[in-house]
């Protein structure tokens, strides 16, 4: 399996995961986009440090499988930084009291398909992605929701 290595929101090489019994293969080759030490992630875990090769960028490892339930990345990319961390939040939206997460512009809400969406009046804005109901800020700025 191979997978696009994302840096600032440009593909900046690939990295090819190969099961291998109890583990994965680690091949990792970039193009150079920084004179500083660099990290590969998958999500917010670090799969290891690239270094310096042959005027490439390049990560080698074998790691348990057991100990990375992350891979392959369900986002399909790996990076060059760790993915932003979702943080609680719980307030008030057009008087229903919600609780789950906020993600940079958006709240989420885990998704369940056997119950009905968090807040249903606002049902045109809410998406399903990634195992959340995913609601944009936007459209709920003026109303009533806090961390």
């Amino acid at each position: 399996m191979e997978y696009p290595v994302i840096h600032e929101g440009k593909t900046v090489g690939t990295c090819k995961l190969e099961e291998q019994g109890l583990y994965w293969g680690v091949q990792c080759s970039c193009e150079v986009f920084s004179r500083q030490i660099e990290r590969l992630y998958c999500g917010t875990k670090s799969v290891g440090v690239l270094l310096w090769e042959n005027g490439r960028l390049t990560l080698r490892r074998r790691l348990a499988r057991s100990a990375w339930p992350e891979l392959p990345p369900t986002s399909g990319i790996l990076t060059t930084a760790p993915a932003e961390t979702p943080e609680l939040w719980s307030g008030t939206v057009l008087g229903h009291d919600l609780s789950g997460y906020r993600k940079g512009d958006h709240l989420l809400f885990p998704y369940d398909p056997s119950a009905p969406c968090p807040c249903e009046p606002l049902l045109c804005f809410f998406e399903i992605r990634d195992g959340f109901w995913q609601l944009p800020l936007e459209p709920t700025a003026s109303l009533n929701g806090s961390k």
